[in-house]
């Protein structure tokens, strides 16, 4: 049990995971730039919800809601590592967790620099919903031709998804 447990918690990546096409440093996080007028407004918000989860009674609420508080105040405080990315000819390293490619259905790729530069790889099942990558300065059509040899793109997407553009937007 607790080797299993230990295998979640702090993977490790296979010693073989194939010829490496592309590698580069991603942040953990994205850090954003939060104007005083930003705290205010959070502050008042979270201070409305927390005590709307009062009032109503509902404490599941309260937690997750102080719980999401805590992680911001953390990544106000915390500088964003840097985690590599490869992408080899198995699968998807990101950091320390790596992802074969069967893992995933599709891909896509979100770019309107200079703000959204992005690969997506959606995972097959219920497991996870999609992994996000920045690109940095990678070119997108290198990326593109490399993963269609072993990855379906949906050509259907072309867009960030919807909770990472209002998440980049109120700066979360």
């Amino acid at each position: 049990m607790k080797k299993w447990l230990e295998s979640i918690i702090f993977p490790q990546a296979p010693e073989d995971i194939g010829e490496v096409l592309f590698e580069w440093s991603a942040p953990e996080f994205e850090r954003h730039d939060r104007s005083r007028i930003w705290y205010i407004a959070t502050g008042i918000a979270l201070a409305a919800v927390l005590i709307y989860a009062i009032v109503t009674m509902n404490f599941l609420f309260l937690v997750i809601i102080l719980l999401v508080s805590l992680i911001l105040v953390m990544q106000h405080y915390l500088d964003p590592k840097d985690i590599t990315v490869k992408i080899s000819t198995s699968g998807v390293l990101v950091g320390q967790r790596f992802h074969y490619f069967q893992d995933f259905k599709v891909f896509w790729l979100a770019y309107y620099p200079p703000e959204v530069k992005n690969l997506y790889l959606e995972f097959r099942g219920m497991r996870r919903d999609k992994l996000s990558l920045p690109l940095g300065d990678l070119n997108p059509l290198d990326i593109r031709s490399a993963l269609e040899s072993y990855i379906e793109e949906d050509l259907r997407r072309e867009n960030e998804p919807i909770e990472d553009y209002l998440a980049r937007r109120i700066k979360l």
